[in-house]
């Protein structure tokens, strides 16, 4: 195996490990929180989440893909980027602050005016944080990083359940966001050496790149986040909360599985961007290897919403019932979609992919809004359904635009979701004579079943067609690798 294979698995190893220490604190503060505050209170942290997103896309330079896919990386290039970040963030803050009255009129919300003036300032924290990171993720050097993000979570996490516990209040969630943002800022400049300075001599060069990173940003979050704005306005508080939560559920492995697992194939992806051969083999078996993890996941919570929904909260949350099926359909399209994002990334495509997102963003944003007047489950479902076809259309864009042949590890993609179902039915046979009323026991067993019937149906698949494709060939030489070395 190379070296830069090794760094990649590494790194994507580390970064997932992060992200499960992470996560698993969060669920924790879930939790806790879901038992002491009510949607309706949510449906606040909700609305401050929607608005800081939006300003932290608007302020977003596009430094990070820049600096990885740049050749040669200078001092220059690294300071420009911190100054172009913090001019940015800068203005995007004192906007911020001028709009929050008019923001809280318009959601009719008093609760909203204190609760976005504390978290803007997280604007201001992120705009500071060492360039150092990127040059880190540039050479693939995460175990810093790796140390970095579990110690901003567990300082987070106890700012959290301390103040939930004494208050009771969605302060608790803004409070350990902004401690979060201070965390990683000094963290930033801890782990690594350089110091940035004020400087704008190579922001030419970087405009070019980053402005369709700008724009393309502006637009995705449209359209991530169009289905979160029109339910904060046309739905009830409660339907708004339970929205909100059915979607971090569904998009909790996505951000914590797919996100580490493809970061670092830019730069991978980029190493290889002058081969033909070689970057279509490395788009081909990421695209299987991240479906076949995203699959299983997503039609487990598609068929079994009752048994994690009343795992992680409690009473008044049953909205949510009908919200996360559709919802966990989205998680399955997002692992590969993101595949495909870097794809495009690496190519130096950014207009392209621009283009795409324009088109996707008009479309949603047309149809989700006459379907304002449905219940929130089909309106749910109605999201759902639009991203599967948006995908599709990526899919297709890809191919037409660099001619990469993706669509065969979509096909092996078909039998692992039948797998994946055939699992659901077989659990839900074998659960069905299940007279527990714990939560944690019917989510423990449900799972266990599922996640067991689908590996052995998975690993006999592969094993049958290992030398009839590529991309399964590699899966189970890692496989025996990681058999071997454990044993």
């Amino acid at each position: 195996m190379s070296s830069t294979k090794k760094k990649l698995l590494r790194s994507s190893g580390l970064l997932i490990l992060a992200k499960t220490v992470q996560r698993s604190l969060s669920i924790v503060s879930v939790l806790i929180l879901a038992r002491l505050l009510s949607p309706e209170d949510f449906a606040v942290v909700a609305i401050s989440g929607l608005v800081l997103y939006f300003c932290e896309t608007l302020s977003s330079t596009g430094s990070e893909p820049y600096i990885v896919r740049k050749y040669r990386v200078t001092r220059k290039d690294l300071s420009t980027a911190w100054t172009l970040d913090l001019i940015l963030k800068f203005i995007v803050f004192s906007l911020l602050v001028i709009s929050i009255p008019f923001i809280s009129d318009f959601y009719a919300d008093p609760r909203l005016k204190p609760v976005l003036y504390a978290a803007s300032s997280i604007l201001l924290i992120n705009a500071i944080k060492s360039p150092g990171l990127i040059i880190l993720k540039r050479n693939l050097e995460y175990r810093r990083i790796f140390f970095l993000m579990v110690s901003q979570k567990i300082i987070s996490f106890t700012v959290v359940v301390s103040i939930a516990f004494f208050q009771k209040s969605y302060w608790a969630l803004i409070i350990g966001d902004i401690i979060s943002a201070i965390t990683l800022m000094i963290g930033s400049y801890l782990i690594h050496y350089f110091r940035p300075r004020f400087s704008l001599t190579c922001w030419k060069e970087q405009w070019l790149f980053s402005k369709w990173i700008l724009f393309r940003a502006s637009i995705g979050y449209g359209k991530s986040q169009m289905d979160s704005l029109l339910v904060s306005k046309f739905f009830a508080p409660a339907e708004l909360g339970a929205f909100y939560m059915s979607k971090n559920l569904s998009t909790l492995p996505s951000t914590d599985i797919t996100g580490p697992a493809v970061e670092p194939l830019l730069a991978t992806f980029s190493k290889s961007k002058d081969s033909f051969f070689e970057l279509n083999q490395q788009i081909s078996k990421a695209f299987f290897l991240v479906g076949t993890m995203f699959i299983p996941i997503g039609v487990f919570m598609i068929f079994f919403p009752n048994h994690i929904i009343n795992f992680f909260f409690w009473s008044g949350w049953e909205p949510a019932y009908g919200i996360l099926p559709p919802l966990s359909l989205i998680l399955m399209i997002i692992g590969v979609g993101q595949v495909l994002n870097q794809g495009f990334m690496a190519l130096g495509a950014v207009r392209q992919l621009f283009i795409y997102e324009v088109f996707g963003v008009i479309s949603l944003g047309f149809i989700l809004y006459i379907s304002r007047n449905t219940q929130i489950d089909e309106f749910s479902w109605i999201r759902a359904w639009l991203s599967v076809g948006l995908f599709t259309l990526l899919a297709v864009y890809f191919r037409w635009v660099f001619g990469y042949f993706v669509e065969r590890a979509f096909l092996l993609l078909i039998p692992v979701s039948v797998i994946a179902v055939i699992s659901a039915l077989l659990t839900i046979e074998l659960n069905i004579m299940s007279t527990s009323s714990n939560s944690i026991v019917i989510l423990f067993m449900s799972a266990s079943f599922y996640f067991a019937i689908f590996t052995l149906l998975t690993l006999l698949y592969i094993y049958i067609i290992r030398n009839r494709s590529y991309e399964a060939n590699l899966v189970f030489k890692s496989a025996k690798e990681i058999y071997h070395r454990f044993t």
